[in-house]
């Protein structure tokens, strides 16, 4: 007797345990099929974008006070291009490459082309 109850234990927990892991495998899958849209733009969108030009706004108040930090220059121009802002993350990226002249990631950006 003992040993048909431990088999239906043992089977029990197994079938939930495969449940899960099938639940679990399958529905990132599923809720990326749901979730598909048809390209309009999301309410996170504008929210995002908002809190972006928030930070933008904190990093050239800190540029006011230390127009040669490097950090909020560096992080002002990730901010202006994620934006898909190019001619304002021009600026900071200027200045960050007269302030390191030798970081050649940096100039390769601001020189003109060379055709």
């Amino acid at each position: 007797m003992p040993d048909k109850r431990r088999r239906w234990f043992i089977t029990l927990v197994l079938g939930i345990g495969a449940l899960a892991f099938l639940s679990l495998s399958v529905s990132p899958v599923i809720m990326a099929l749901l979730d598909r849209s048809g390209g309009g733009p999301t309410v996170a969108e504008p929210v995002a974008s908002e809190q972006v030009r928030e930070q933008i706004e904190g990093y050239q108040a800190v540029l006011e006070r230390e127009p040669e930090n490097e950090i909020a220059l560096l992080n002002l121009t990730q901010l202006w291009l994620q934006l898909g802002e190019l001619d304002e993350a021009t600026a900071p990226l200027t200045k960050l490459v007269e302030l390191n002249p030798d970081q050649q990631d940096w100039a390769c950006f601001t020189s003109p082309n060379q055709d």
